[in-house]
């Protein structure tokens, strides 16, 4: 049996690598989970490739949902819409200003990773998942809005704003990110507040935005 791989094959596959940005440490951990292994088996099945995905990227995104951001508003009016049962102090122009005006509808993406994702692999998850309408981070207006719209998705699991990343600390090393998620009172509450990277529970999402472009029939006079 013939097991040498070609270079035109070896080339194929690192342009995939590039495609999907495949980093050192994720291959690191896709050869230590065994998942690769598995797929070279001679007895694996290829020929059921949508099961293969849901399985493993939680593939059935809601890429459906569509929300609306005003940035007529301040970020406390946003905050007071969504009807939060508790809001971080820290969730403050101070920390998250706003950079927009005028209304602007935005579709929607919760991304799902594994819980030691860095932010930069986050990002870049995101970022290479459509390369031709690339999806954003979600910034503290789109979680916000999000919420308001969704209320009830932040009581299944916990969905960060990757886009305002906030960095503190005089060495620069403390990120955190804003969340929404159910508290600590099961699914009864709703929360709004800033959660540490390295610290996210309870199978995170990250939220992904990406402009809605309006078209204009135009009929021609008969």
């Amino acid at each position: 049996m013939e097991t040498t791989l070609t270079s035109g094959q070896l080339e194929l596959q690192l342009k995939l690598f590039r495609e999907k940005r495949m980093t050192p440490k994720r291959w690191n951990r896709i050869l230590a989970s065994g998942i690769f292994a598995d797929l070279c088996d001679l007895a694996a099945r290829l020929d059921r490739r949508d099961d293969v995905r849901k399985t493993l990227m939680d593939m059935a995104p809601k890429e459906r949902q569509y929300i609306t951001v005003d940035y007529n508003c301040s970020l406390g009016t946003m905050v007071h819409r969504g009807g939060y049962d508790w809001v971080e102090e820290g969730i403050s122009p101070k920390y998250f200003p706003l950079e927009g005006s005028g209304r602007r509808d935005f579709a929607t993406r919760l991304f799902h990773f594994d819980n030691d994702i860095s932010p930069d692999d986050a990002a870049d998850g995101i970022a290479g998942a459509d390369t031709a309408n690339p999806w954003v981070p979600g910034k503290i207006e789109h979680l916000l809005a999000y919420g308001a719209k969704y209320p009830e998705e932040q009581r299944e699991y916990e969905i960060h704003g990757l886009g305002s990343l906030l960095v503190l600390g005089d060495l620069k090393v403390y990120r955190n990110v804003p969340c929404l998620s159910a508290g600590n009172g099961g699914k009864r509450e709703r929360w709004v507040f800033i959660r540490q990277w390295g610290d996210m529970l309870n199978d995170p999402r990250f939220l992904a935005v990406r402009p809605v472009i309006k078209t204009v029939e135009c009929l021609s006079a008969s």
